[in-house]
């Protein structure tokens, strides 16, 4: 296959409807892509793909970032398919929303985001079991805090220690069904003050 010439690109999507809000850009155009990388974008784009895309009637954007998603599949009740859920409908990346605690936190990189198209962050549980039994489906067994030797700012600090570039906060559910019928929230919410001292 011959390289591109400069006025040509490795992809061109035609006709799609830019969202760009960065560039305050909001219009039907064409997208040239050269190693992986926008380099153009025009109303009518001149020059040719080595592959083109139609994109008429598709929205072309910036990845979207879904702030709140389960994606410890298979290890919590609320777990779903990171890529299956998330890349098809545009989301690039995703912030787990406290799935995994300390203990359980290394399935979650190994096994979820090191496996993963879409880049995955988290919120760490301040329950060491994360929501593997949580207490807000119909297959609970109890809630992530309702004992609290599940909940250890120390062992929180470790695992955040050795994963500051996935983990972005820490999740404590304050509910009674997540607590011990509210007995123990008071007790949890403390734990994270003292992660955070």
């Amino acid at each position: 296959m011959a390289e591109p010439e400069s006025s040509q690109f490795d992809l061109v999507i035609r006709d799609g409807r830019v969202i760009d809000p960065a560039n305050e850009r909001d219009i039907l155009a064409d997208v040239g892509v050269r190693s992986g990388r926008i380099c153009s974008v025009a109303k009518c784009l001149e020059g040719r793909g080595l592959k083109e895309f139609d994109a008429s009637g598709c929205i072309l954007t910036p990845g979207l970032i879904d702030s709140h998603v389960h994606v410890y599949q298979h290890v919590t009740p609320l777990g779903v398919s990171v890529d299956e859920t998330c890349l098809a409908r545009g989301v690039t990346t995703v912030v787990d929303a406290g799935s995994a605690g300390a203990s359980t936190f290394p399935g979650l990189r190994k096994f979820i985001a090191e496996k993963s198209q879409t880049t995955v962050l988290a919120l760490l549980h301040i329950a060491a079991h994360g929501l593997a039994a949580a207490g807000c489906t119909s297959h609970a067994i109890g809630g992530e805090c309702d004992s609290l030797n599940q909940v250890d700012a120390e062992l929180c600090t470790k695992c955040v220690e050795k994963n500051k570039d996935m983990i972005v906060g820490v999740k404590v559910r304050l509910s009674a069904s997540a607590a011990n019928d509210g007995a123990n929230e008071e007790e949890a919410f403390r734990q994270v003050f003292l992660f955070f001292s």
